[in-house]
Order: structure tokens, then sequence, then C-alpha cells
């Protein structure tokens, strides 16, 4: 059974809380972050003018085509999820987002 007094109890459950509270900030500005940067717009080697998120589509599409499977899986993943799955976006080996897919008839269903 659990030892602890009822103001420890209710002590240790406040620091989760803030501690939760914190992280759960941190993730959400970092994804409105992420947002804003994928709208901007960039001037590509080749002069071509495009936003962030387009010119990262196309560096995925050109690595997957040149035999980068997981590049291939993150495409198909994203375009056609499989049920319930989760998929976790890495960048330089950190995971940035883990999303959880559900096919949209059977969220109808629910």
């Amino acid at each position: 059974m659990n030892q602890r007094t009822k103001s420890e109890q209710r002590e240790i459950a406040q620091k989760g809380g803030k501690a939760s509270g914190l992280a759960r900030r941190a993730k959400k500005t970092l994804t409105d972050e992420l947002k804003a940067l994928l709208q901007e717009n960039i001037i590509t080697k080749k002069g071509e003018k495009m936003n962030t998120q387009k010119a990262i589509s196309i560096s995925l599409v050109n690595a997957a085509l040149q035999g980068d499977v997981k590049a291939y899986s993150t495409i198909k993943e994203i375009v056609e999820p499989s049920k319930d799955k989760k998929t976790d976006i890495t960048v330089a080996g950190h995971i940035v987002f883990n999303l959880c897919w559900q096919k949209q008839k059977e969220a109808q269903n629910d």
C-alpha cells in the first residue's frame, strides 16, 4: 500500500502537473514554430521560389528515388497511413513528432 501521507501525495502530484504543463507548452511552441517555418518562402539553389514545406517534400521524394527506403516509407505513411499506426518523425536523430494515424472512414464511425 501507499505509505505516503496525503500532503506528500498532493505535493508529488503538483510537481508532476507542473512538469506536464511545461512539456505540453514546449511541444506546442515547437509545433507552432515548425508550422510557421514550413510556410516561409525560400530561394532554391536553382533560383526557384517555393515554401519550405514544398522544398522538403521534393527533397524527400528525391531521396526515395535514389533508393532511400526510410524516405519511401515516410512518404508512404504520410500518403496512405496504416490503421492506428504510430509514426515517429525524426530530425538529426531526435524525435520531433510522434504521430498516430487512424483511417478517416473508421474515425467517422467512432
